[in-house]
């Protein structure tokens, strides 16, 4: 029986995306997560023998209320959620061990659960904003056998804001406002 045969269901559809995944790099579609290095300030991949076999999106936005008279309620604002991702990740290990020590990549997903680092989600077509790694999981079953590891990122795009700085057609620059002496909230 060929090599084919063998395979089960997940398995041959893992691979078959592996093998997809190898054509995208070799045609020059990038996928991938990136960090921005400190020193050049390039992009570089944060998995670089991780072969991607999926990117899913989720868009939202919560539409504020105010009650009127009779029960009654009128939506008067809406406000867009940050956009939720899920990135699933190959990792195999070959004989020419490409991939690497799995131990160490679930180091380095670990590190970056546990600290707020900027990251850049590459796909053809698209770069997203920026996210942060949020969650993980990875499943490991006897049909992929031992030396593959699939593991799904959930990942949050993160909004950060300038400070704003009011100048005056004088050319001087706004004080900050002064709001008052503020009592803080005893703890009970």
């Amino acid at each position: 029986m060929g090599l084919l045969g063998n395979l089960e269901g997940g398995a041959l559809a893992t691979g078959l995306n592996v093998g997809r995944g190898f054509l995208d790099k070799a045609l020059g579609y990038e996928w991938g997560l990136y960090f921005k290095d400190k020193d050049t300030g390039a992009l570089k991949s944060l998995f670089p023998q991780a072969r991607i076999t999926g990117i899913g999106m989720t868009a939202s936005a919560n539409a504020a209320q105010t009650p009127l008279e009779d029960g009654g309620f009128q939506s008067y604002n809406k406000v867009r959620k940050p956009e939720s991702w899920t990135l699933n990740l190959v990792f195999m290990r070959d004989p020419l061990r490409t991939a690497g020590n799995q131990g160490k990549v679930l180091g380095k997903l670990e590190t970056q659960l546990e600290n707020a680092s900027i990251l850049f989600l590459k796909q053809p077509g698209h770069t997203s904003s920026t996210v942060t790694l949020v969650g993980y999981d990875y499943k490991r079953e006897a049909r992929s056998g031992c030396d593959l590891l699939i593991v799904n990122l959930t990942l949050q795009e993160v909004r950060s804001t300038g400070k704003k700085v009011i100048q005056h057609k004088d050319g001087t620059f706004a004080e900050k406002q002064n709001m008052g002496h503020v009592e803080p909230i005893p703890r009970k």
